[in-house]
């Protein structure tokens, strides 16, 4: 008996059951394993518009990865050494925030 395999948009395996022209898995029941797909599939689309808004972000801030990476080490380890918590510092927060959303949108590529 052979199979089909039913995969998401990204080739995530949804389910699988008979290869047969009535197989649905939908309504299979018994006869198929249905896995949960647990996080939704990005299409190709979502993911260029992540990639594009980061783009657009290290540019209008003109602050690359590379940079914030730096600046907010370098604010952290200056902090420190005043006796100061970063949190503190209104450019480190807003600096945290750019970067903490930056790093939202490069978990969805």
């Amino acid at each position: 008996m052979s199979y089909k395999v039913v995969r998401n948009s990204l080739g995530k395996v949804l389910a699988f059951g008979p290869d047969d022209d009535n197989y649905d898995p939908a309504i299979a029941g018994d006869c198929s394993l249905h896995i949960e797909d647990d996080e939704p599939a990005l299409i190709p689309d979502q993911k260029k518009l992540a990639a594009d808004q980061i783009n657009a972000l290290e540019s209008k801030h003109l602050l690359p990865r590379v940079v914030r990476e730096y600046m907010l080490v370098d604010f952290r380890d200056k902090a420190a050494k005043a006796g100061l918590d970063p949190m503190t510092l209104p450019a480190y927060v807003k600096l945290k925030a750019l970067d903490d959303q930056i790093s939202m949108l490069r978990g969805q590529l």
